[in-house]
């Protein structure tokens, strides 16, 4: 998944993601923006995130080193900071290539909301979708939600690892993890959010 095609707006490094979102939304961008680490210390990251945008709000998101998509690729953009950041306008059939991967998809807020921890920005972004964006946004996260809860096994091992994590926590704070473990057991039943 990559976007080859596009012309260069602008270049520039950043503290905070939220002005350049601001920006973006109020020039009503058509394109994508590539994301890299600002920090020389991290420079040594490999690949950038690409968000694209259809009239300033955020439509998809993907790393190209990690093939992360979606939200996925969003938490990895939420390590860095500061943004090395390139601006660049496209056409929507260029934009497609992304756009048409349900998995690369959304919610048009969550860049603000993740990146930038602007709830107001949020809003306004939300308010500014068109009503087929945050149709087919709820599609795809409605799928993906009923994809993750029919994958046992991936259920199980979220289980294992969430027992493993609360055991190591309870030794470090000097409880009996025997406890611990009575109680994720009692919650592993009818009870468990999960099922």
């Amino acid at each position: 998944m990559n976007i080859s095609e596009g012309q260069l707006k602008r270049s520039q490094v950043v503290a905070e993601f939220g002005p350049v979102l601001a920006e973006l939304l109020a020039e009503q961008l058509t394109g994508y923006s590539r994301i890299e680490p600002g920090d020389s210390v991290v420079l040594e990251a490999d690949g950038a995130g690409v968000l694209t945008f259809n009239s300033g709000v955020p439509v998809a998101a993907y790393h190209t080193a990690s093939d992360a998509t979606g939200e996925a690729a969003l938490e990895e953009l939420s390590r860095l900071g500061p943004f090395s950041i390139e601006v660049y306008t496209a056409s929507t059939a260029v934009l497609n290539t992304v756009q048409e991967t349900d998995a690369a998809l959304i919610p048009p807020e969550r860049p603000a909301e993740l990146l930038a921890g602007d709830p107001t920005l949020a809003d306004r972004t939300r308010a500014q979708a068109s009503t087929a964006q945050l149709d087919r946004t709820r599609e795809a996260t409605e799928e993906a939600l009923i994809s993750f809860l029919s994958d046992e096994k991936r259920i199980e091992q979220i289980r294992r690892e969430a027992k493993q994590q609360a055991r190591r926590r309870a030794q470090r704070w000097g409880l009996d993890a025997e406890l611990i473990d009575e109680h994720t057991t009692r919650t592993d039943g009818r009870n468990n959010p999960l099922e």
